[in-house]
């Protein structure tokens, strides 16, 4: 049968079908792809290298959660594009820990590369 990983929001519980992880340095893109495809399947991910790219994959369909590289700053512009449409959840994972205090002011949860990458992984698989 088919099987949901499930995420808990303050709102609801949501399955995740898809995920879209937009992150411009190609090793870590791809240790995200294959981590991501274990605990959802192989079709449930979707990469873009840059803000671009992401838009494109973005005009495809809505995504239960994005997860996006700092992209020097370009994260708050792609923020502005999904909120309030059907996208899911916006998470931020950077290494430029600039970009928390607006993310937290935001309300866009924050991972940071250098410490928080199995955290972000414990959240979608439980």
């Amino acid at each position: 049968g088919i099987t949901f990983k499930y995420f808990s929001t303050i709102k609801s519980l949501m399955p995740i079908n898809n995920l879209l992880i937009i992150e411009d340095d190609q090793r870590l893109r791809e240790t995200l792809e294959r981590n991501f495809q274990s605990i959802l399947g192989r079709n449930a991910v979707y990469i873009a290298e840059d803000y671009d790219s992401a838009l494109e994959v973005l005009k495809q369909g809505s995504f239960d959660v994005i997860i996006c590289d700092g992209l020097e700053g370009f994260c708050f512009l792609l923020y502005d594009q999904v909120k309030g449409s059907q996208h899911g959840e916006f998470i931020i994972f950077s290494g430029d820990e600039r970009h928390k205090p607006k993310a937290d002011e935001l309300g866009i949860p924050f991972f940071d590369k250098r410490y928080d990458f199995s955290k972000l992984l414990d959240r979608y698989s439980s």
